[in-house]
This record gives C-alpha cells, structure tokens and sequence, in this order.
C-alpha cells in the first residue's frame, strides 16, 4: 500500500512537509504526476488555511508559507506556485489590510511581505528569493515609536523581481518590468523597464513587441521550476 505522509514532522517543524513513499518509485512518470498533484490538493488548504481567497491549482512545493494574518484578508489567484525547498515565505497581513496575489505568480525562498493597507501582486509575477515588499516603513524617520502612514505597493503582471531585492511603500511597478538583483526601490517603475541600484534607476528599456511575442510560444510544462534569480 502506497503511504504518502503529509504530517511528518509536524510536531517539531511547525508545518506538514510531504513526500512520497520510496516505494512510488515504481509508478510511471504519469502516475507519480497524478499522486503528487492528490497530495498538494489535500496539503495545500491545510497549510493555507489563513487565506481567504484559494484560486484552483495554487501549489506548494517544499516549506508552507509561514502566514500571520491577524484580521486582514489574503488572495490568491488560480495556479500561484509557492517554490521553497530551503526557507519558507512570510506573509504578514495586518488588520483591514489586503494582499492579493494574481494568477500564475511565483514565490521562491524566504520572500517576505509586509501588508498594513494593500500590497498587489499581478499576475505571472516571478518574486525571486531574499525579496521583501512591504507598504508601510513601520518606524517614523524621527519618532522611531510611532509608524508612518501605509502607502499601497502595486506590482503589475509579468514583473520580475530579481534576487534580494526590496521595494518599499507607496511603489507601483508597471507591467513587464524588472528589478534587477539587490535593488532598493523607493519609487515608482515604469512599464518594461529595467531598473536596478540602490536606490533603484532605470537602466534600460524592453522591447515590448518581443515580449509579447514570446508569449505567444507554446509554455513550458507547467511542472517546469521558472528561474527568477
């Protein structure tokens, strides 16, 4: 009998991690395929059961996204790919506040985000690992006990956000963009550019044309890991 445990180490890690029973090695790619999407299917209202909004086929792989939402709302579009096999991801939502998470967005390793009124993420975003966003600074400049107001962060589709990188209250990255690795940004982005500092500047802009055109290509399969450092 097949017996794929997704409560292992529960007790001491905090979080379900599954695997499959070396004995599915025997099963053909297809049914390996099969057992795997049954399992995240069963896993993955578990570990997501702080969000409010679950869109179809939202995938797990690796470390469950850590979720402290204490009265705020999370939610998450149909196909988003949570990718940690090293650190898991926080997502921190505070009360009233909203985060929105569109189709077919991917998050890797230890991303943070911080949301006190609205953090939005568009679809087929790709958020690479270390990145942190967040709407609100959390300390005044001068009265370092008092927070500032929050100032809603916008990340349009298809923006890449490379590698260790933050973007701070109040930006709106415009669709198509991309935020090279270790970059702070302060300000807003436009469409298709590359941008990339500390404070961020924009570098370079894209071919709009080409990129469209690339996404008329047939995709990858969907089980495929997208590169995003």
């Amino acid at each position: 009998m097949l017996t794929p445990s997704w409560v292992q180490g529960a007790e001491l890690a905090g979080e379900p991690r599954v695997y499959l029973d070396p004995r599915t090695a025997g099963l053909s790619g297809l049914a390996r395929k099969a057992l795997l999407f049954v399992v995240n299917g069963l896993r993955v209202p578990f570990v997501l059961r702080g969000v409010q909004r679950l869109g179809r086929g939202v995938r797990v792989r690796g470390h469950a996204p850590i979720i402290q939402n204490v009265g705020g709302t999370i939610e998450l579009g149909a196909h988003v790919f949570f990718d940690a096999p090293l650190t898991a991801a926080y997502l921190d939502v505070e009360p009233g506040a909203l985060l929105s998470i569109g189709d077919d967005a991917y998050l890797h390793d230890n991303v943070w985000i911080g949301a006190t009124r609205l953090v939005k993420i568009g679809e087929r975003a790709l958020i690479a690992p270390g990145v942190r966003i967040m709407d609100n600074a959390y300390h005044d400049l001068h009265d370092r006990h008092a927070r500032p107001p929050s100032r809603p962060v916008v990340i349009e589709d298809d923006v890449w956000i490379a590698f260790d990188s933050l973007i701070g209250p109040g930006v709106h990255i415009g669709r198509g963009a991309v935020v090279g690795a270790h970059s702070i940004v302060t300000s807003d982005v436009r469409p298709f550019s590359v941008v990339a500092g500390a404070p961020a500047r924009e570098i370079r802009q894209l071919d709009r044309a080409a990129f469209e055109r690339s996404r008329l290509r047939p995709r990858a399969q969907d089980a495929a890991r997208p590169s995003v450092a």
